[in-house]
């Protein structure tokens, strides 16, 4: 699993990271390497808009819960895979 960490996670922030999977997709296909790969986004404040575009996105949402961190997966939730 690939994890963005950000405090405040941003729309932009997304779309680099899906950037960056590709980029790690092709690496691994040329060492025909197969297995899947997911993303996640974590951050300390999300707002209601950016945890939305985490989740359209595919990744999982993981945000601060006191001292701990919470994985936000909806019950139709279906993650992308690279």
């Amino acid at each position: 699993m690939a994890v963005e960490v950000k405090t405040k996670p941003k729309t932009n922030d997304i779309e680099h990271h899906v950037k960056r999977l590709k980029i790690l997709r092709k690496h691994r296909d040329k060492l025909n390497d197969k297995r899947k790969i997911y993303g996640a986004v974590a951050g300390a404040v999300f707002g209601s808009s950016e945890k939305q575009a985490v989740l359209d996105a595919g990744f999982y949402a993981i945000k601060q819960s006191g001292d701990t961190m919470k994985i936000v997966v909806p019950d139709n939730f279906v993650p992308s895979e690279w």
